[in-house]
């Protein structure tokens, strides 16, 4: 928060501020979204009847609303999205929501209701009885919009309401940004966590100092039933050669500063592994044909393509076989398999 903006407010509103600034500092993980809980604070701060932030995000259809926050309908995000498909984007809004003007970033304004006209937008406005006076601020990384961030009320925002919202400018872009972060760090460990269960066996990431970064979920099983001794195992397989794993250089910047580690399949041919295991939890015939095309690290719809049968019965056979073998997913049934 700046100073100046602190200046223009009386002590009992610069305390609403550093309440509002507290809680966008304040992290949860796992707690959602700073926008939503911060809807009804800033609608009291603002003594308005409605308050929040909405975003946009590019899709394969045009620019849609990412997220809504506010005292509205569930069908407001909708109504959104379809004032954003008939408008095009310089005349949505009396600012660019691609890439606002770099007078309208950051920069808390007051907003009457005529001002509304002539734009896509009004049309939404209308239908949620939102054309109205309001006080708004684009929250903006450089070009980049992330939140339209207000409220409105009937009667007119003034210099009051502006100054809240600009005090407010820094932590809600701070804020937003670190959510972006965590949000991109989650995918990118379910996207990795994902391609490496593809493998079909135990998968680890390795850094150059022998230290696991990441582990497939039969990595996180083997690493649970060997513990340190096994974590020893692994990282030394970076080093040296091991009959067990194969390890590949992931190289960055000319060096290799991580590597992936893969289980090898022991005990010959993995075929003999589910035929052994087949008889041993007492499978069907063809619950092991889709154990082994499971264990293949094939999806559901791969394993219904090759056995000719239907998506729903490949899930049928698929929660049997990890009744019979004491197992609640795929990478532990692999786990359990290559041990």
């Amino acid at each position: 928060m700046t100073s100046r903006s602190l200046s223009k407010l009386a002590e009992v509103d610069r305390r609403v501020v550093q309440d509002l600034t507290s809680s966008l500092r304040h992290v949860v993980l796992g707690g959602g979204p700073a926008l939503r809980a911060l809807a009804d604070p800033l609608r009291d701060a603002l003594r308005a009847f409605c308050a929040g932030g909405f975003g946009f995000q590019m899709t394969t259809e045009g620019l849609r609303c990412a997220f809504v926050h506010a005292q509205l309908g569930d069908d407001v995000r909708t109504d959104l999205d379809r004032s954003l498909e008939a408008a095009s984007a310089g005349r949505w809004a009396n600012y660019d929501p691609m890439s606002p003007a770099a007078r309208d970033r950051n920069v808390a304004k007051t907003i009457a209701p005529r001002d509304a006209n002539g734009t896509g937008i009004r049309q939404v406005l209308v239908k949620h009885g939102l054309v109205t006076h309001h006080a708004r601020i684009l929250v903006c990384d450089g070009p980049h919009l992330l939140a339209w961030v207000g409220g409105f009320r009937d009667e007119p925002m003034g210099d009051r309401e502006v100054a809240i919202l600009q005090a407010l400018a820094d932590p809600l872009r701070d804020r937003l940004l670190l959510e972006r972060t965590l949000e991109s760090a989650d995918l990118t460990a379910r996207v990795l966590d994902a391609a490496m269960d593809r493998f079909g066996a135990v998968a680890f990431v390795v850094g150059a100092h022998g230290r696991i970064l990441h582990a497939n979920a039969a990595g996180r099983t083997r690493l649970a039933a060997e513990g340190a001794a096994g974590a020893r195992r692994v990282a030394a397989a970076v080093t040296s050669a091991d009959p067990m794993f194969d390890a590949h250089p992931i190289v960055g910047d000319g060096q290799p500063r991580e590597f992936l580690v893969i289980g090898r399949a022991s005990g010959g041919n993995p075929r003999d592994r589910v035929t052994h295991a087949a008889k041993h939890w007492g499978l069907t015939p063809r619950q092991c044909d889709v154990l082994e095309l499971l264990v293949g690290g094939h999806g559901n719809a791969h394993i219904a393509a090759a056995l000719r049968i239907s998506i729903r019965t490949v899930e049928v056979h698929v929660s049997a076989i990890f009744d019979r073998a004491g197992c609640d997913s795929r990478a532990s049934l692999i786990a359990l398999l290559l041990s």
